[in-house]
Formats: C-alpha cells, sequence, structure tokens
C-alpha cells in the first residue's frame, strides 16, 4: 500500500511539478534543432577561441545555410546543460550536454591542462571584475563540469551558436499582489521574497513541502534551471543580479563583512568528486565568493553557478577550501519557492519554457538510493523531491492510515456487493426452474425417474 502511495505521488509530480523534457532533431546539415525552445543550435564548434574572436565570428557563420547565426544569451547557452552529467574533479566522466552535441574535452597535454577546461562562451560580458585583475570577462558555461562563472576575455574557450526564437530567457513578471509574482514567459510562480534563514538542503527540501503561501500548497524547491530563468545578468557586480522592481531578496555580510546577497539552493544534485551526489547546486545572486591571499573576493561573477554540501554543522560554516579559487562554501543557504502556474504541459504558449535538467536517479542528502521512491527515505525523485513519511505530530502517517483504511473499506463494501448480486442471480433462476418446470423437478426427485 505504501508503495502505491509512492508511485501515485511520484506520477504526480512528473506530470505537474516537472520542466518540459528535451527534445532535439539533428538535421543532417551541422545544425541541432531544440523542438521544445524553438532555438537551433550548432552540433560542432571548431576550435577554442577568445571572447572577441568568437562574437566576430559570428558574420561570417553560414553552418547549414544559415547566415542568421547569434552568439547565444545566458539563458540560451544555459538551456542545454544537464545534471546528468558527471566530473571527477578535473576529469571529464560524463558530459552535461545532450550526446547528439559534439564536445570537446580540455587540451590535458598543455601546462596545467585538465579535462574540465572547455567551457563555451556566452554572448554575456560581465558587469564586473573577477579575482581582482580588472579585466573585462564573460559568463561561460561548462557542459563538462556543469558549472558557470566569469572568464577574463582573452582566454581560449569555445563558441556553439545559435539562431531561431528572440523572445527565448526574455521574463514577463506579473505581481499578483499576494506576495507571488508569475514569469508569464515561463509558467512558473515565484515568492515575492525568499525565506529568511539560511539552512542546509535537506531543510530547504522539508521547508518547501510544508510552505503555504496565497493559497497554494504545492511549491517546491526549483531545479537549478528553473533557479537560473529569474537570473537578470544585466546588473553590476555590487547589486543583487535578480529584477528588484518585482523581487525582493535579503542582503547580509560576507565573510569580509562587506555587503553581499547570498546564495540560493536548487533541488538539484551535483554529480562530482569521490563521493558523487553529496553535493547540491546553488545559483548565486550575488557576488559568487572565494578567498585568495586571506581576501574575500568575487572568483566567478554575480550569477554563476557553483555547489556545496547538502549538510555539515552548522559551527564549521562558511568555510572554503584551497582547490580551484578558494570558493567560500556556505551550506547554509537561502531559498525562494517555486510553482508551475499551468499544468496543461502545451510549450506552443510560452515563449520561455524551462528544460529538464536530466536528472533520473535519487538521492538522500549524501548517497544515491537504491529504489525510489520508498516510504521511508525523506529524498526522493528528480531534483530531489521532498516527501515526507511522517511530521513531528505524526499527521503525515495518520492521513496515510486513514486513506488505506477508506480503502480496506472500499475494497470489502465491493467483495460484498459482487456476492450479494450473485446470490441474487442464483436465487432468481431457481425462482424460474421452480414456476417454469415443477413437473420435471418432481421427475428428476422421484426415486424412478423416465428418460
Amino acid at each position: 500500500m505504501h508503495l502505491f502511495f509512492s508511485n501515485v505521488l511520484l506520477l504526480f509530480i512528473s506530470v505537474f511539478g516537472l520542466p518540459f523534457k528535451r527534445k532535439y532533431v539533428a538535421n543532417g546539415d551541422g545544425t541541432i534543432t531544440d523542438v521544445v525552445t524553438g532555438l537551433m543550435w550548432q552540433q560542432s564548434m571548431g576550435e577554442a577561441v577568445n571572447y572577441w574572436t568568437a562574437i566576430n565570428r559570428t558574420e561570417d557563420v553560414t553552418t547549414g545555410g544559415y547566415t542568421d547565426w547569434r552568439m547565444p544569451t545566458m539563458k540560451e547557452l544555459f538551456s542545454l546543460i544537464l545534471y546528468s552529467g558527471q566530473a571527477d574533479g578535473t576529469d571529464h566522466v560524463k558530459f552535461f550536454i545532450d550526446d547528439i552535441f559534439d564536445q570537446p574535452l580540455g587540451n590535458t597535454s598543455a601546462e596545467d591542462g585538465r579535462e574540465i577546461d572547455a567551457q563555451t562562451w556566452s554572448a554575456r560580458i560581465y558587469n564586473g571584475s573577477v579575482m581582482n585583475n580588472n579585466l573585462t570577462s564573460a559568463f561561460g558555461v561548462n557542459f563538462v563540469d556543469g558549472r558557470v562563472k566569469a572568464y577574463p576575455v582573452q582566454l581560449a574557450k569555445y563558441a556553439r551558436y545559435v539562431r531561431g526564437n528572440d523572445a527565448y530567457g526574455i521574463n514577463q513578471f506579473q505581481n499578483n499582489g499576494d506576495g507571488t509574482i508569475s514569469d508569464i514567459s515561463s509558467g512558473l510562480m515565484w515568492m515575492e521574497t525568499n525565506n529568511y534563514t539560511a539552512m542546509d538542503w535537506g531543510n530547504a527540501l522539508a521547508f518547501a513541502a510544508r510552505c503555504q503561501l496565497a493559497g497554494y500548497s504545492d511549491w517546491r524547491l526549483p531545479t537549478i534551471k528553473e533557479l537560473h530563468s529569474i537570473v537578470d545578468y544585466s546588473k553590476s557586480q555590487g547589486e543583487a543580479a535578480i529584477d528588484e522592481t518585482f523581487f525582493q531578496i535579503t542582503q547580509i555580510t560576507d565573510m569580509g563583512g562587506n555587503p553581499w546577497y547570498p546564495f540560493y539552493w536548487s533541488s538539484s544534485t551535483l554529480l562530482d568528486g569521490d563521493q558523487p551526489g553529496d553535493h547540491a547546486v546553488y545559483q548565486a545572486f550575488g557576488r559568487a565568493l572565494g578567498i585568495i591571499d586571506n581576501q574575500v573576493i568575487d572568483v566567478h561573477g554575480a550569477g554563476a553557478i557553483r555547489s556545496d554540501p547538502k549538510s555539515g554543522n552548522r559551527e564549521d560554516f562558511p568555510g572554503h577550501y584551497h582547490g580551484f579559487q578558494g570558493d567560500i562554501q556556505y551550506v547554509f543557504n537561502y531559498v525562494r519557492l517555486v510553482r508551475d502556474i499551468s499544468t496543461n504541459g502545451l510549450t506552443q504558449s510560452l515563449n520561455y519554457p524551462i528544460i529538464e535538467t536530466g536528472i533520473t536517479v535519487c538521492y538522500d542528502d549524501t548517497h544515491e538510493l537504491q529504489s525510489c521512491p520508498t516510504n521511508n527515505e525523506a529524498f526522493y525523485g528528480q531534483d530531489g523531491s521532498f516527501a515526507e513519511v511522517e511530521d513531528a505530530e505524526g499527521k503525515s502517517g495518520m492521513l496515510s492510515s486513514l486513506l488505506t483504511i477508506l480503502l480496506v473499506a472500499l475494497g470489502v463494501c465491493v467483495i460484498t456487493i459482487v456476492i450479494w448480486l450473485c446470490y441474487k442471480r442464483w436465487r432468481l433462476r431457481e425462482f424460474e426452474s421452480v414456476k417454469d418446470g415443477p413437473g420435471e423437478l418432481a421427475q428428476l426427485n422421484s426415486p424412478h425417474p423416465i428418460f
């Protein structure tokens, strides 16, 4: 019975709570059409080039016979990422992009070369500086390790050009006057403000499961692709990377005592490192912080996407590690919940449909689960949906028991009715036999029947 309820819940989430499934078509001319977003992409990218070279080459690209290719926006480029990918530190395990696309690895024969050094440029210049180097930088997406950050424009990265659907990634926000904001372009409804207490990943999922806001109870922790959809990359380094004419965002101080807009949890698990599954992906709506030479600085840019351990002792965080760029790990991050405005599944009416993350396996806060869902696991499903077996007062367990009793009672009633109908039919046939043929009955009951 518990398995029945679990499967029903999973089916409900799969129908009503997930982004659109990706659907690509290879056109046989070096182009890939994304049927859901309406975007067309180059299948291959050629050699790595610096940002300005990538921009200038758009004027000469004729892939598939088209001449209107452009550098993708961050929203367009990020639509391609899949968090079914996996890295192991600096090494590639599985690409974070569909296999229909050609994706290179970094040149490991170069000095300090790493397989993950195969990032893809977006068109977005960062309005700020990273690593305190005062160099112009632009955002890119890493389809080898699943991260987003800003890179100095003189570095060699890859460029995958796009065409079509100029409206993709453009939000149409609407204030509903009840503490919620709707995005008509994506079909998503958001909390106008965030929660006011930093929490680990498990508690963030629990917060979403218990949330009652504006008369809705189907709030969820957003996937990283949903959360990324409301980032405003036009903002400068010291601002919140979100439209503050619609959204309220908590301002706190960083480890250096400077004003800062914090990291926000997504529900998406990152597969990386020695224990894949123990990190979840976060979206930076302010500077992406690290410590270099004992100084707290912006190492990746406001709007970057990284990951934190899903849980830990609160007294141990924030802290930082010495790999990469000294990223500061907060672990206790903030939350902004989301729900679907419409569940009709139609993409034609949306300019900005959010594509699935590709996550299909299930995780608790540290490990992949052997099966999902089960009745005694707290975290399961795509992107860590939360299922409570029983809350502190036992209400969930009581509800489950009541439903079980009702179903059993219904089954008993159905069986009783069937038996009663069969009995009535048998009695009617016996009556008809007696009425129509008493002589025959008498003959059959005689000790000397006549044949």
